[in-house]
């Protein structure tokens, strides 16, 4: 009987997809506070715009990261929510050092203000992980069980 991979594809497809949610509306909220009338570009398109890379940042980690992860440990046997957690985790903070890397580099920061500017992209990224190990274990633990395990364990 061939295995269900349908929950596995949504796991991969969702949770950058939620996470980039996430992170977006938390730079929507602090940016709404702490936004200057006069700047150029509002929270509400910084946010958008943190939205569209970090979802290109998450599809990223998660094909390069993820797929070998995944497929890493299901060899290794490492199949319960705790594993997947961490890997959802992982492929979140290479997303997140990705846009935090990408804003330092393409973000015009002054030299005198990098280590500020940087801690501050980390604090904004970080519901990015969190969210993307929670929505990526929920997803794996919808999942089909594994028919050959279970079968198994009655023999």
């Amino acid at each position: 009987m061939p295995r269900k991979s349908s929950g596995v594809i949504a796991a991969f497809a969702i949770s950058p997809l939620a996470a980039s949610a996430a992170t977006s509306l938390c730079m929507f909220a602090v940016g709404h506070f702490v936004a200057n009338p006069n700047d150029e570009y509002g929270p509400g398109a910084v946010a958008a715009i943190l939205f569209v890379i970090s979802l290109l940042a998450g599809y990223l980690a998660a094909v390069v990261l993820g797929v070998p992860g995944y497929a890493l440990f299901r060899r290794i046997g490492w199949v319960h929510r705790r594993h997947w957690f961490l890997l959802g985790t992982a492929i979140g903070c290479v997303s997140a050092a990705l846009l935090v890397t990408a804003g330092y580099r393409y973000g015009h920061i002054a030299e005198s203000n990098a280590v500020s500017a940087v801690a501050g992209m980390a604090v904004l990224t970080a519901p990015l992980p969190l969210v993307m190990g929670l929505v990526f274990t929920w997803q794996m633990g919808r999942a089909a069980p594994d028919i050959d395990r279970i079968a198994a364990t009655f023999d």
